[in-house]
């Protein structure tokens, strides 16, 4: 597994994918071919059954641990949620981190990506 991915997992209806550390230029390819190749075993495409009848149809980023996301990362989430939506998958990133030191949401909010996707913030302690 890829060293920024800390798991990709099943959890209910969703593919739960928990990333750490920087998501950037040099890991986005890596991180992506991990991601579709699980998501290929467990999400199927809207032709193949109606999204009811699917035991897993939503993608879901969880960006607890993330510290840095670089314009090459925003293009990875942008390519994954055009994906899902052809799959009629549903996509969500997840608690996006926005302490002053790693702050992701930030990046996300200057790009337009927080009107555009559906995010929540990491709530702090």
């Amino acid at each position: 597994m890829h060293p920024n991915i800390i798991s990709v997992d099943v959890s209910g209806k969703e593919l739960i994918v928990k990333l750490t550390d920087g998501i950037a230029a040099e890991n986005t390819e890596d991180i992506t071919n991990e991601v579709r190749a699980k998501a290929d075993e467990v999400l199927k495409d809207v032709s193949d059954d109606s999204k009811a009848n699917r035991e897993v149809d939503t993608l879901v980023f969880d960006l607890t641990n993330v510290k840095y996301i670089s314009s090459a990362g925003l293009r990875m989430f942008a390519d994954f949620s055009m994906e899902m939506e052809d799959r009629g998958c549903d996509y969500e990133v997840r608690n996006v981190p926005r302490e002053k030191d790693r702050n992701v949401y930030r990046v996300f909010e200057l790009t337009g990506y927080t009107a555009a996707y559906k995010l929540t913030i990491l709530e702090s302690d």
